[in-house]
């Protein structure tokens, strides 16, 4: 399987060189006037990201043009350390100078059901998304796409409900449909030594990756994704 693949010795390289390009795609849109539609994930990997996009950005670059999403959302208040949009609200968005409207985090008010469709609507208004982060979790998943869920490969939604499979915490997370129909490029951050394993089945291409890897059977329906790793994590591959 041909992998589009970059390598970097470290994830703090990974996160500069990264941001650098976000941050010219963002001075591209303000520069031309177009919108920029971003969708942002959860994890530690984008964290160390967002503080790069902070120190890089705040001050030097135009957000206006720009609007930030999220593909998934622990079903928690917006305030709560484990909330994806508290993480990045936190390392980065309060630190630049972006209109409130151009952040649209996933709805958690209401039950969730109610906000299943709320969130599924917004983004179906949504024609394309420029880029769309995603991270890689020890057992393959991506979003909040578990491998006790490949039946999401087969949903017509752009959102569902799903459960961690170990805690139980309830999630919203785009579907691989949303993936596969609104997003033009895919971009996974993946760094440290405990994703090797994992990122090594995942590029052998094989059958039992395959059906048993979100991430594994997302790449093998979309073969431009491409893969920032560190050292750490291409340890294997």
């Amino acid at each position: 399987m041909k992998v589009n693949k970059v390598f970097y010795k470290t994830a703090d390289e990974l996160a500069v060189s990264f941001a650098t390009q976000i941050l010219n795609q963002i001075h591209e849109a303000a520069t031309k006037k177009n919108r920029l539609n971003i969708m942002l994930s959860g994890g530690s990997t984008p964290a160390l990201l967002f503080r790069k996009l902070a120190e890089m950005g705040a001050g030097n670059y135009d957000f206006k043009q720009v609007h930030f999403y999220w593909g998934d959302e622990r079903c928690v208040p917006h305030n709560h350390p484990e909330s994806n949009f508290g993480v990045a609200s936190s390392q980065f968005l309060l630190k630049i100078q972006i209109p409130e409207a151009n952040i649209h985090p996933m709805y958690m008010e209401n039950e969730m059901y109610i906000e299943l469709d709320r969130n599924e609507h917004e983004l179906s208004q949504i024609q394309s998304f420029d880029l769309v982060l995603l991270g890689l979790g020890d057992d393959g998943h991506t979003a909040s796409i578990f491998p006790d869920n490949m039946v999401l490969f087969d949903s017509e939604r752009f959102c569902a409900l799903t459960n961690h499979p170990v805690s139980g915490q309830k999630r919203l997370t785009v579907t691989p449909r949303f993936l596969f129909e609104k997003a033009k490029s895919i971009v996974f951050m993946v760094t440290g030594a405990s994703k090797a394993g994992i990122i090594s089945e995942i590029f052998s291409g094989s059958q039992e990756s395959i059906k048993k890897y979100p991430a594994a059977m997302l790449l093998s329906k979309r073969n431009d994704i491409s893969w920032l790793l560190d050292e750490s994590a291409a340890a294997k591959v």
